[in-house]
């Protein structure tokens, strides 16, 4: 059996520069009128609406979701800010797995196929947390300090409430 490691080492250089920085870039935002059948009126329609229960027994209050990602097979990953963690749900939405996070987690995005970077922070910590599915269980895995919060991954993410 062979057994192997991977430790994530940032480059000194880099987390220098980047503390130095007051941001990581600029949004330029436009807006554009979308024409769907030539009908102003008519930009999309929506096809059905569920309503699924994510709360466990330990959420001290109801869940509000930041972010939502798909990393395999159909499982959903979400974070579950104000109850500060994240929770998989198979495929009809029941929460399989779960893992806390030392603070509120903002927004997420996929890393691998089966791993998400999930932004967490507060007043004080900053940081980007590292998440995998393995076998229908949430495993936490590196932390990358940050400076400055940074709070999206990519910029202008909907906020959903359920």
């Amino acid at each position: 059996m062979v057994e192997s490691s991977i430790k994530f080492q940032p480059n000194s250089d880099i987390v220098q520069y980047f503390s130095k920085l007051s941001g990581l870039g600029r949004i330029d935002h436009s807006t554009h009128t979308l024409m769907l059948n030539k009908n102003p009126n008519k930009v999309f329609i929506v096809k059905g609406k569920s309503i699924h229960n994510v709360r466990m027994f330990n959420d001290s209050t109801s869940c509000y979701i930041t972010a939502i990602s798909v990393p395999t097979d159909g499982q959903v990953l979400m974070a579950a800010n104000n109850n500060k963690n994240v929770k998989l749900l198979a495929q009809q939405y029941q929460v399989v797995s779960h893992c806390s996070v030392t603070t509120w987690p903002w927004d997420m995005c996929k890393s691998t196929p089966s791993a998400v970077a999930v932004t967490v922070g507060d007043s004080v910590t900053h940081a980007v947390k590292f998440i995998t599915v393995k076998n229908r269980k949430l495993v936490t895995g590196r932390k990358l300090q940050l400076q400055h919060r940074w709070y999206s991954l990519p910029p202008e993410r909907p906020v959903y409430y359920f």
